[in-house]
């Protein structure tokens, strides 16, 4: 795979389309709730806005068409000045040098298809491809999977850095413990062998703290499950850990519970680590909230990142939810490095390649 930061020279005064990663939560007037994202694309924005002719950048936002990139037009042009914006109906029009942002990829249908005409629509606007996107190199779409066959493509700045920090991860050193939230266990379960072998301690949190319960036999109410298995081997790991401290939504209030009482009709809503779980740990590798964020349950994460800022060990996050938790409670300057991906992180931790990087190495 051929990097953007060694090969500068590929750029120099080309036609350059940049894959990235603008996929921020937008409230209902359109404004940017976090910037994080953004801030992350804008190394690779600027390097290559230095050497290229014209920087043509390509994102998505949303899970389909219904979304504008509009709005983080508007807050990417506060770093970006000369910045303009393209609507979907002048996507493919001739257009002077300079540096764009395109309206929604998935705007187009053939986008989340792999369609390869589209591909080479996109790939007829430039010279060299640059894939900075890493939150979605677990994806086949076009922009991911096809644009590296068609133009001379480089892995972009945030991709180096993501790779660099992922591969420290998959081999930490000193005592670790690895904290994962989210569902369907049966997805997570390789990831959760890999890592039981490699890190000492392996916290489940989320819907994936209530299949365990469930699978050792206790009562979780009406909590999201999955089916309630899980192999034996990694249910009695001695690695393995679930948090000590549940929040239990009834009917019109909340409890406490261990997770031993959960009754017919009660929720798990959030869920807390053991105390004092990061006594002694020298590296942190955390993705996922531990409670329900959606609704708004985030003191189980907020406990987690007060034994961070105590115990301080080396912290490695992912996931957009643990960053907005993070964000929200201004405690970004506790993290090492902060992933801008969270199924891609997983992904790649689990399989060490990506669908997206196997195009880019071709």
């Amino acid at each position: 795979m051929r990097y953007l930061s060694k090969h500068l020279e590929d750029i120099k005064d080309k036609k350059v389309l940049l894959r990235a990663s603008l996929n921020v939560p937008i409230d209902k007037e359109g404004k940017v709730l976090d910037d994080f994202r953004i801030k992350k694309a804008l190394p690779s924005i600027r390097k290559i806005k230095k050497y290229a002719r014209a920087l043509y950048i390509v994102a998505h936002i949303g899970k389909d068409a219904t979304q504008s990139l509009e709005s983080v037009y508007l807050e990417l042009k506060k770093h970006i000045k000369d910045l303009q914006f393209v609507r979907k109906e002048d996507y493919f029009k001739k257009r002077l040098d300079g540096v764009f942002l395109f309206e929604n990829l998935r705007a187009f249908k053939e986008e989340k298809n792999a369609d390869m005409g589209f591909a080479r629509s996109l790939a007829s606007m430039a010279d060299v491809f640059v894939q900075d996107a890493f939150a979605v190199l677990h994806r086949e779409h076009a922009s991911v999977v096809l644009l590296p066959r068609l133009l001379p493509s480089l892995a972009g700045l945030l991709v180096e850095k993501e790779l660099r920090a992922l591969n420290r991860a998959l081999h930490p050193k000193g005592f670790a413990a690895f904290v994962l939230g989210g569902d369907k266990f049966s997805t997570k379960e390789p990831l959760v062998k890999k890592m039981l072998e490699r890190y000492q301690k392996v916290l489940l949190a989320g819907a994936l703290a209530n299949d365990a319960l469930l699978a050792r036999g206790y009562s979780v109410g009406d909590s999201k499950v999955e089916d309630g298995y899980i192999d034996p081997e990694v249910l009695n790991h001695p690695h393995l850990f679930l948090p000590e401290k549940y929040t239990v939504l009834m009917k019109n209030s909340t409890r406490k519970s261990d997770g031993f009482d959960i009754k017919e009709g009660e929720i798990i809503v959030d869920a807390f680590p053991p105390l004092d779980f990061l006594y002694g740990v020298d590296f942190l590798l955390w993705n996922g909230p531990l409670g329900w964020y959606e609704r708004g349950f985030s003191q189980g994460s907020a406990a987690l990142i007060n034994q961070i800022e105590i115990f301080k060990p080396k912290t490695y996050v992912g996931g957009g939810d643990s960053n907005a938790i993070i964000d929200e409670l201004q405690k970004g300057d506790l993290f090492s490095f902060r992933s801008s991906g969270g199924g891609a992180m997983l992904k790649y931790l689990e399989s060490e390649t990506l669908p997206g990087l196997e195009a880019l190495s071709r």
